[in-house]
């Protein structure tokens, strides 16, 4: 008897296709462990994060550990300098050992080489979301029961819609 193998389609994290790209991208400038670019504010804390973003990590030829570089501006570097200790600390806390050895910090100002300035806050941009779009998205929520899956719904809804658009240039 021929028996036919079943196969399920499930949902798939969004996580698990972006993996890849993301490593591949994270793994030219040194980070073997991604989420030194992607949770910076977690680990760094909110206030350090606020300040300074990671650019590099390198591993020197002679002798052990990798030296993280920060960037940040001239008036935070003297600031930024007093919590080495608790940034090493932190970071060294993702890798779980001490991979991490020297943080140097890079000063620029907010131009740097860029042509658009640097934004050290972590936070996107957002349009207000009109009346016709917040009223679109409550009658899509209305019929659900859970008051914390609706709430949920509802928030992903608005960051969504609230999304700024990027324009190409041609």
């Amino acid at each position: 008897m021929n028996q036919r193998k079943q196969t399920y389609r499930k949902f798939t994290h969004v996580g698990t296709y972006l993996k890849k790209p993301i490593s591949e991208g994270c793994s030219g400038r040194g980070f073997a462990q991604s989420r030194l670019l992607t949770q910076w504010p977690e680990i760094a804390g909110a206030a350090i994060a606020k300040i300074a973003r990671p650019v590099n990590v390198s591993y020197p030829k002679t002798g052990l550990g990798a030296v993280l570089t920060l960037l940040t501006n001239g008036a935070n570097a003297p600031l930024l300098q007093m919590q080495i200790p608790e940034i090493l600390r932190r970071v060294n806390a993702v890798y779980g050992y001490r991979a991490i050895h020297e943080v140097r910090i890079t000063q620029s100002s907010r131009h740097g080489l860029a042509e658009t300035p640097a934004n050290f806050d972590h936070k996107s941009p957002t349009k207000a979301l009109s009346k016709e779009s917040q009223e679109a998205l409550d009658t899509l929520v209305s019929d659900v029961k859970d008051d914390n899956l609706k709430s949920a719904l509802t928030a992903l809804g608005k960051s969504l819609k609230q999304k700024p658009t990027l324009k190409r240039k041609n």
